[in-house]
């Protein structure tokens, strides 16, 4: 494998633990490749000592998808590789990564899954469990768990991607006014430019699973950007982000209905057909929450009450999202955004 032919490029808000882990994973199996800690800021006292191929670059104050953008245009490499601050390789992931290039001139993209680390943190076990709900992943079976060959799909996050850097003729890869998801914008430019994802099972990393404070923060900025996305980048994977902001929706329909019904105020259509509607998406999600927690528990052997608490939150919290999005400022949903 060329080294000098990728960059890999971290985002991260500041040095802590997290990113420290990742470089050094990284220079475990490559010595000479270059990386970019994309960082807020860096403080007189971030002493840290890397690589002399590790470059840090202060960002200011902006955005994930802002931060990729600007390492994007720091780099004239053959690849980018976008790894999260929280994710880290436990082999050499990118050595086939030029063979499955060459072999397919189609491709545009590659990665594999993002898998679960073993954890002594039992919060975080439970969090991994979860996340492997096809309720709560997007195409989870891909994602979550390895598979046996290698195929072409429609979506990849970018905590674990590389794309070939002449198919974006110059232009920033991620658009720069997403929050969150913005690997949909990247996906979705790709199809586009008539290139293809492939998905490879052996370039797998492992990604940290965050506290159940965090993990539920970042259900609801998902939430949040959910219309958003949709609506620019209309495909199967924001279809289905936008889809799970529907049950806290519903569950707000219903309430403002029965309110409405209590003070006597009857609509004729909303009373007798729009009543209905919410309470069936209500009664289906619990349902599948239920069945959900029930297959989580035989797996886990883990607390029945909290996995379908937990579940429940990660079901309809993107919902709440959505509909507080109006009277979150940028700076707040930076504030909430852990990354």
């Amino acid at each position: 494998m060329d080294q000098s032919k990728f960059t890999i490029i971290i985002p991260s808000k500041i040095i802590d633990k997290n990113l420290i882990n990742c470089e050094e994973k990284i220079r475990r199996f490559y010595k000479e490749i270059k990386i970019l800690l994309m960082l807020d800021e860096v403080n007189d006292n971030d002493d840290i000592e890397f690589s002399p191929y590790t470059d840090k670059i202060v960002t200011g104050l902006v955005n994930v998808s802002e931060k990729r953008n600007m390492g994007f245009r720091l780099c004239k490499t053959d690849f980018l590789v976008f790894i999260d601050s929280d994710a880290y390789p436990g082999h050499p992931w990118l050595d086939k990564i030029e063979s499955i290039f060459k072999q397919n001139q189609t491709i545009g993209a590659c990665g594999g899954p993002n898998l679960s680390p073993e954890e002594n943190d039992e919060e975080k076990k439970l969090i991994s469990f979860v996340k492997k709900s096809w309720f709560v992943t997007q195409d989870v079976n891909l994602l979550k768990r390895m598979q046996s060959e290698g195929k072409f799909i429609h979506f990849l996050p970018t905590c674990n991607l590389i794309v070939k850097r002449s198919i974006l003729n110059n232009k920033d890869p991620f658009d720069k006014n997403l929050f969150s998801n913005e690997e949909i914008s990247l996906n979705v430019y790709i199809k586009k430019s008539g290139y293809k994802i492939y998905y490879e099972p052996s370039v797998h990393v492992f990604h940290k699973d965050r506290n159940i404070k965090s993990f539920l923060k970042q259900r609801f900025i998902y939430g949040s950007e959910s219309l958003s996305v949709f609506l620019k980048y209309p495909c199967k994977c924001s279809f289905n982000l936008l889809i799970s902001t529907i049950p806290f929706i519903s569950t707000l329909l219903f309430a403002s209905i029965f309110f409405l019904k209590t003070i006597q105020i009857n609509i004729f259509f909303v009373n007798t057909y729009l009543f209905l509607l919410p309470i069936l998406i209500i009664f289906l999600s619990i349902i599948i929450i239920i069945f959900e927690t029930c297959r989580i528990f035989l797996i886990s052997k883990k607390k029945f009450f909290k996995i379908f608490v937990l579940l429940s939150l990660s079901v309809f919290i993107p919902g709440l999202g959505q509909t507080m999005k109006p009277f979150l400022s940028w700076k707040l949903k930076r504030k909430i955004w852990t990354q």
